[in-house]
């Protein structure tokens, strides 16, 4: 019976607009109860050669990451849970890679285009994730 329920709530929150619902509504909660700067982390740049890395705080317990070839001046943003953290930092990003369709890696997805609407959003084609526009495979490249 426990499996059949879990089962069953989670395929309402991961693959229906229902989870959306509850993502936007607890990043609400979220920005009511901390305001909407608050960040649950300090931002700690890692640079290695070229290659910078900078954590985004998101919500309670997440991270999106921008990831930045700094010779180049391009940049890409990885699991954007919520984008109105993201759109603060005023960038423009050439493409979103998100891991998986949970809601606290995807739920950005659809702010992100619409603020940005040639921006290329890569997610797994077997996880159908959100707001995606392209489809990827396992060891496929991207350029």
């Amino acid at each position: 019976m426990g499996s059949c329920v879990f089962k069953a709530g989670y395929t309402l929150y991961a693959d229906t607009c229902i989870g959306r619902c509850i993502h936007n509504r607890f990043i609400a909660s979220f920005q009511k109860q901390f305001g909407e700067n608050a960040l649950h982390s300090k931002l700690t740049p890692f640079l290695f050669n070229e290659l910078l890395i900078l954590p985004i705080p998101v919500l309670v317990n997440n991270y999106a990451y921008l990831v930045a070839d700094v010779s180049e001046h391009i940049f890409i943003l990885v699991d954007v849970g919520d984008a109105t953290v993201v759109k603060k930092m005023n960038l423009r990003p050439e493409a979103v890679l998100t891991t998986h369709k949970h809601w606290d890696h995807s739920g950005g997805n659809r702010l992100m285009r619409a603020a940005f609407p040639n921006l290329r959003v890569y997610g797994g084609a077997l996880d159908h994730v959100p707001d995606s526009t392209d489809r990827v495979t396992d060891g496929q490249e991207l350029r």
